[in-house]
């Protein structure tokens, strides 16, 4: 609100006043807003007044996606704090959380077996209430990741792992069937699988 007691001239040159408003868009701003302005008193006549405010329709651009991922292991429960024996089956879970401006698309998620360990069959899970599709590699390479296929089908004692385990699976892959919101409650979920140390 701007007010002043000055009076306004209305000769030529001297009867125009301007006001600049600097603001920001927030993250979570709709697609269009509209800003409007107004203006009252200084003796004006009644008559006069069909053209004391004024609207400005603004066109925004949502902040781009943010996706968070931690990952822990949840089994067992002292995973992180002990050191784990050969036969052990270990836990890890990824957490995903798009706090971003924008649905986040064709987000896939990929974590590799770490050396030593053998996936455990049918373990590959996903907690969201978006879709996802799981698949799994049999050559992924950390230092190669996009030179993976991802066609491998986890068997029993695959690659001479013990019944119940695959040893040649590399890598497991999440890929979503639909954009992660920016907004609760589907913006958030979990993957998940389990592997044993040989």
């Amino acid at each position: 609100t701007c007010t002043s007691t000055t009076v306004i001239s209305n000769s030529s040159g001297s009867n125009t006043s301007v006001f600049t408003l600097t603001v920001s868009v927030a993250s979570n701003a709709a697609n269009s807003v509209t800003n409007s302005v107004a203006v009252s008193g200084g003796n004006e006549a009644t008559a006069n007044n069909g053209n004391n405010s004024a609207t400005d329709p603004t066109t925004t651009i949502a902040a781009p996606p943010n996706v968070v991922l931690v990952k822990s292991c949840p089994a067992p429960a002292n995973c992180t704090t002990a050191a784990q024996l050969p036969g052990t089956d270990i836990t890890f879970k990824i957490e995903f959380t798009n706090s971003g401006g924008q649905s986040a698309a064709n987000l896939r998620i990929v974590d590799g077996i770490p050396a030593n360990m053998d996936y455990k069959i049918g373990t590959a899970a996903v907690n969201s209430g978006i879709g996802f599709t799981i698949a799994f590699s049999s050559d992924y390479d950390p230092l190669n990741p996009t030179a993976a296929t991802w066609t491998y089908t986890p068997v029993s004692a695959g690659g001479g792992a013990s019944a119940g385990y695959d040893r040649l699976v590399k890598a497991v892959r999440w890929s979503a069937s639909a954009a992660i919101p920016n907004t609760s409650p589907n913006n958030t979920g979990d993957v998940s699988f389990v592997a044993r140390i040989r």
